[in-house]
């Protein structure tokens, strides 16, 4: 039991729930915004965990990037990937599944535009600024806030 529950955490630490709790937030600002504040149940049910589980597994990937960098810093050395909890392979199989899961909710229940742009934050996040942007250049603490800029936009166009 103990090593399911540890398990069970280890997977929560890799969607970086402190982010995705600032995600909701903002996320739900947006939606109800967007709606005059009478959002459709199911539109905002399903967009807001759409959107989430493709910031989720953004962030998988970038644990998975980050990997020899965690293991390196005292304040990230104990997280799942670094200390062997979770493998390379089952948080890339996490990471695929949050992302279809997530991409279907999106397809669904609110519209392919917020797929779109949802997706193409992902990946600017999970792959350019997390492989990239962020050894490239000092400027990286004013480029990587872009993706956590778009869940406002991202609620507002998933209830539009």
């Amino acid at each position: 039991m103990q090593q399911v529950l540890s398990s069970w955490r280890g997977y929560l630490e890799l969607t970086k729930p402190g982010v995705q709790a600032l995600l909701f937030v903002s996320c739900i600002s947006g939606m109800l915004i967007g709606s005059e504040f009478k959002p459709p149940l199911s539109t905002f049910f399903f967009g807001l965990l759409g959107i989430s589980f493709l910031a989720a597994s953004s962030a998988v990937i970038n644990h998975i990037f980050d990997k020899q960098i965690d293991a390196k810093m005292e304040r990230t050395s104990s997280r799942p990937l670094v200390v062997g909890d979770i493998t390379n392979n089952q948080a890339i199989v996490f990471s695929v599944f949050l992302y279809l899961s997530g991409s279907w909710m999106l397809l669904t229940f609110a519209n392919a535009l917020t797929w779109v742009l949802t997706t193409l934050t992902f990946l600017f996040y999970g792959f350019i600024y997390t492989r990239y942007l962020k050894f490239m250049t000092s400027q990286n603490i004013v480029i990587g806030p872009l993706a956590a800029a778009m869940p406002t936009l991202l609620g507002c166009n998933a209830i539009t």
